[in-house]
């Protein structure tokens, strides 16, 4: 069960990607010459520097370009599939004794 008030992965995407499907360009507002001229645009700039952040949540060390709410959201849920996998291998010895890195990025080129 998805915890109550904790958004869906999907509603997480849609924050920090928002819909494609509906933006300017392709719904053919902006024109196909407006849209050639930004691609060109954007290609001569290349991709921008997202500026990336580290920070702690309890069982991890994340870095990440993502938004502040989104990052803390991923870290809640990332969290509580710790502890679920925890409470499920319980009978196994554990010897983790250092907090995993986790890397969130908005883009996949980023990575």
């Amino acid at each position: 069960m998805w915890p109550p008030g904790f958004p869906m992965l999907s509603e997480l995407r849609e924050r920090t990607m928002g819909d494609w499907r509906t933006s300017g360009i392709v719904r053919g507002r902006l024109g196909v010459p407006a849209a050639l001229m930004l691609l060109a645009l954007v290609g001569m700039a290349g991709p921008a520097a997202a500026e990336t952040y580290t920070f702690r949540s309890r069982f991890y060390q994340i870095t990440t370009d993502a938004d502040r709410e989104t990052a803390r959201a991923i870290a809640r849920h990332m969290d509580m599939m710790h502890g679920a996998y925890n409470r499920r291998f319980s009978d196994f010895p554990r010897r983790q004794a250092y907090r995993p890195d986790l890397h969130v990025y908005e883009r996949r080129a980023d990575y």
